[in-house]
């Protein structure tokens, strides 16, 4: 055999041998494909699953808002349920400049006052670590810390700036 068959021969080796790879990669990520071949065989398909781009933080973050009666025990507001989401950009409260700043936070927790009827609202950001391999991602060991308390009979802050 000449060289450039032998050269020939390896590469469509190479080359079925990938297709082959490949199918088999997709076949083991769908749920309709049984049995699972990395079961039988062990982890060869980690190459296939592997992300290319990652998210920026390795926690996900989760503010909740709790309201109370003059002297009562705090209970979670359904904010999700009076303010939804908006299909283009998820509720307003999730973007990280409401964690950052107060006068955001003075009216989300404001609009959770004039909704509710309390005395009192306090916004609570719940952070767990985010696992490899899945989207959906439940609650796991999350830690709470208190972001801001507001009692209801103020009024927020106005935005300030200079008006162009």
């Amino acid at each position: 055999m000449s060289r450039a068959g032998l050269h020939r021969l390896v590469a469509t080796v190479f080359l079925a041998t990938f297709a082959a790879y490949q199918v088999a990669a997709f076949g083991e990520f769908r749920k309709w494909f049984k049995p699972r071949l990395s079961h039988q065989i062990g982890n060869i398909f980690w190459a296939s699953n592997w992300k290319m781009f990652t998210y920026k933080s390795r926690y996900h973050v989760a503010l909740v808002f709790e309201g109370r009666h003059q002297g009562g025990e705090w209970t979670e507001l359904p904010m999700h349920e009076w303010y939804p989401a908006r299909w283009e950009s998820g509720y307003r409260w999730d973007r990280p400049a409401v964690r950052r700043y107060g006068q955001i936070q003075e009216q989300f927790l404001h609009l959770a006052c004039q909704k509710s009827g309390m005395d009192q609202t306090r916004m609570l950001a719940h952070r767990w670590k985010k696992r490899l391999r899945s989207m959906k991602q439940h609650k796991r060991n999350h830690k709470t810390a208190l972001i801001k308390t507001w009692i209801c009979s103020r009024t927020p802050r106005t935005p300030s700036g200079q008006v162009l």
